[in-house]
């Protein structure tokens, strides 16, 4: 009798507090308001928010008030970035969980070539490499145009934050395999995201 009751005053207790084995990971919100360079918030505007490694992302569309929103967001860390053709926002947001489950973000959209450099429209990228028997290559270097770099990973995914298009040029290196060259052109009205599967040959 003992015994059933200890076990009993056990059940109540991972009742009161949560089993810890059995809890839901925590989940956040993030949420703002994209706005031009007078501060008025901007429609129609695609914000893109990216896990740390920029291996997952996803988007929405800011609507007539230039509100976006992103639920169930269960890791730490995000970086976020809004794009817009003839827009560009200079430098990614990045946001972290304080425990509150909900956090603010507004960002700010400039005319492209306002201190922007001319930057057009941007967007993130996604892959695999593989050889050419279709095994995954990891610690393959994927080079953006001397602006950003990624490694990749034991499955062979790697994520680059975004590019800046219509043209962008990717060289792909590894010691073993020959480098390649690779050119791709987006049309960034409806190319949101893109995700390549690049083959490799043994030198």
């Amino acid at each position: 009798m003992k015994i059933i009751g200890g076990w009993i005053a056990v059940l109540r207790i991972a009742f009161v507090l949560g089993w810890p084995s059995l809890a839901t990971p925590a989940k956040f919100v993030v949420s703002g308001t994209v706005r031009d360079s007078t501060g008025f918030g901007y429609d129609g505007a695609v914000v893109w928010i990216l896990t740390q490694d920029c291996l997952e992302s996803r988007r929405t569309v800011t609507n007539n008030h230039g509100s976006y929103s992103f639920d169930n967001l269960s890791q730490s860390s995000y970086q976020l970035f809004a794009t817009h053709p003839g827009f560009v926002q200079p430098t990614l947001a990045v946001v972290t969980d304080d425990g509150t489950g909900a956090k603010v973000v507004d960002l700010q959209l400039l005319v492209s070539g306002e201190d922007t450099g001319g930057a057009p429209p941007s967007m993130p990228l996604t892959g695999i490499v593989q050889d050419q028997d279709g095994r995954s290559i990891p610690r393959v270097r994927i080079s953006y145009e001397k602006r950003d770099s990624a490694l990749s990973t034991e499955s062979g995914r790697f994520g680059i934050c975004r590019v800046f298009g219509p043209k962008v040029r990717l060289r792909v290196e590894h010691q073993l395999f020959h480098t390649r060259t690779i050119h791709l052109k987006f049309n960034f009205g409806t190319d949101y995201t893109q995700d390549l599967a690049i083959r490799m040959k043994k030198r």
